[in-house]
């Protein structure tokens, strides 16, 4: 009997070794996917802080504005 690699939490066969004709997706598509939500992230969070300065400043201008 041959011996097959096994999963090292529980010593069962893997889902890929058990359906070996489905090709098991590589790791780096998943960094690469992480890598661009992150990247996305921070690009929206750089726009609302930009968005939201740019409120403040027209509001201040226009309370002192109407202080007169």
């Amino acid at each position: 009997m041959a011996s097959r690699p096994r999963d090292p939490q529980d010593g069962s066969m893997s889902e890929h070794e058990l359906s070996p004709e489905v090709p098991a997706r590589p790791a780096d598509a998943h960094r690469t996917a992480g890598t661009v939500m992150k990247g996305v992230l921070v690009v929206a969070a750089v726009a609302a802080a930009i968005l939201l300065l740019y409120m403040v400043f027209f509001v201040g201008v226009f309370v002192m504005a109407g202080s007169r």
